[in-house]
């Protein structure tokens, strides 16, 4: 059962499986995870809100769990999908289901990850540097390239008039890296984004679509949106009020989800690998649980843009 077939002969062997099939026996998990300490579970933790809305609306989520699960089933681990509400509620449900190591996806407030460093369990952190988890790796993409590909691909096309439309900038953060970097390669052109086009919401369709209602009034070409959820929500009401993509409002995402191909007219993002993501905090975690690299580091992944229609050429004639 445990695959260590030269403890038993050829003979023993194929009598033992003959009957294990004619019974469709199955090996019991859960005595096996008491005998070894290993329960082969790992638990994905989600923000979520009171409403769960930003979960139910926002793919990126549903790509990353997909990497992630395929990895874990190739190697033999199942996943538990948790978004957690309540203080202590990892502790519960790491003592309850025997979790051997956790992804948390998002940033989390610090009790949060004082009490996993506590647990002591492998810890692999999504688009969130934390240095409180020691035995922890924290994967990101390169966010701050992201945002210096959007403004190239703004500048390509002859953009001077900019806003930005995003989530919180002003404490660090994926977001800030974004936006930073897009700032940062407008003013090296001498471009700046002038305070009142920068608009601060929630990354979400809903805070996308109140930033939508703002944007139309705002005396800029296009937008850089800091998330694709959120560039539907802005397109949504754009078009709602009569505005053509890319006509009047160029606008660039991030994160490259398939819906991004999908929407009229398909958006031109920074593509950031969601599904990989997936995959490499899967092989890292299950790395950690082995105890193969121990060593706490930062990974960061590569980004590309991907151009499609949502973008015009400014001619200046």
């Amino acid at each position: 059962m445990n695959k260590k077939y030269d403890k038993v002969n050829d003979e023993t062997y194929e009598k033992i499986v003959k009957i294990m099939k004619e019974m469709d026996y199955e090996p019991n998990f859960t005595a096996k995870s008491l005998s070894t300490g290993k329960s082969k579970l790992i638990s994905v933790i989600i923000p979520v809100g009171s409403d769960y809305i930003n979960v139910k609306e926002n793919p990126f989520y549903f790509e990353f769990f997909l990497g992630v699960e395929s990895i874990a089933a190739k190697k033999g681990y199942d996943i538990i999908l948790s978004g957690m509400l309540k203080e202590n509620g990892y502790r519960e449900l790491i003592k309850k289901r025997g979790i051997d190591g956790i992804i948390v996806v998002g940033k989390f407030d610090d009790f949060v990850y004082n009490e996993l460093e506590e647990i002591g369990i492998p810890v692999i952190s999504i688009d969130h540097y934390q240095d409180i988890v020691k035995n922890s790796k924290n994967i990101c993409s390169d966010n701050y390239m992201g945002g210096v590909l959007a403004a190239e691909e703004f500048l390509i096309n002859g953009h001077k008039k900019i806003g930005v439309i995003s989530g919180p900038i002003h404490f660090s953060g994926i977001c800030k890296e974004r936006f930073e970097g897009f700032k940062n390669r407008l003013e090296q052109n001498n471009i700046k984004i002038d305070k009142e086009n920068i608009i601060i919401e929630e990354v979400s369709y809903s805070g996308g679509m109140i930033a939508g209602e703002e944007a139309i009034k705002k005396d800029v070409t296009g937008f850089f949106v800091s998330a694709d959820i959120m560039a539907f929500g802005v397109m949504k009401i754009l078009q709602k009020n009569k505005k053509n993509i890319p006509e009047d409002f160029s606008i660039i995402g991030f994160d490259d989800v398939m819906t991004s191909l999908f929407i009229n007219p398909s958006l031109t993002t920074i593509k950031q690998e969601v599904l990989k993501k997936g995959e490499k905090a899967a092989e890292v975690v299950i790395d950690l649980i082995k105890r193969k690299n121990e060593k706490n580091e930062n990974i960061k992944m590569e980004v590309t843009i991907v151009k499609r229609d949502s973008v015009r050429k400014i001619d200046d004639k």
